[in-house]
């Protein structure tokens, strides 16, 4: 798991918490399973890029704040 799966995973948790939602009611939301929002949230199961929006979104979870070292940012052309 990358630093920046980390720090999604721990912002996913931490403000579906803060808004005293379930892993139930995030899933219902998004239209996936309790056990998908718990694996997301503990580094078991990567998303779709269309996941991480929409988490963002109704969690208010701005990307442009997810860390990304070096090596992550390396791009081959």
């Amino acid at each position: 798991m990358t630093e920046s799966d980390k720090w999604f995973a721990a912002k996913v948790m931490q403000r579906r918490k803060g808004r005293g939602m379930s892993c139930e009611d995030l899933a219902d939301l998004l239209g996936m399973s309790r056990v998908n929002i718990f694996h997301i949230e503990n580094g078991k199961q990567k998303i779709f890029l269309w996941q991480a929006v929409r988490l963002a979104k109704i969690l208010n979870i701005n990307l442009n704040k997810i860390p990304i070292g070096e090596a992550e940012a390396e791009v081959e052309e």
